[in-house]
């Protein structure tokens, strides 16, 4: 009975890459993500909405994909910080690997 956001999970074309023990790993390890934002924004909901608001089961799915995304979007964030670090040092790298190159073989 999860949420439309469910089906998100890999989207990621690193994630789609991870095979056997690590795409296992990484997916345990979301899958607890999820699992302890839940319980908090379910916490957080339970306090702020009136008693009955929600049936139980539209409380549980609206906790579960508030969880999904702000997990994702998070691991998203990170990836695009990612990025655009390696952008902004490429070209040292690249410098340094020419200036070693250089070096070792006149």
């Amino acid at each position: 009975m999860r949420g439309e956001v469910r089906a998100q999970s890999g989207t990621q074309p690193w994630v789609r890459a991870l095979t056997g023990r690590d795409r296992a790993e990484y997916e345990q390890t979301r899958q607890e993500n999820i699992d302890e934002l839940s319980a908090a924004i379910a916490g957080k909901l339970r306090k702020t909405l009136p008693e009955g608001t929600l049936s139980d089961d539209a409380f549980q799915t609206l906790s579960v994909d508030l969880a999904t995304v702000t997990r994702d979007n998070f691991e998203q964030g990170i990836q695009m910080g990612m990025h655009a670090e390696r952008q902004r040092i490429q070209p040292e790298l690249e410098r340094l690997s020419s200036f070693q190159y250089h070096t070792i073989n006149p």
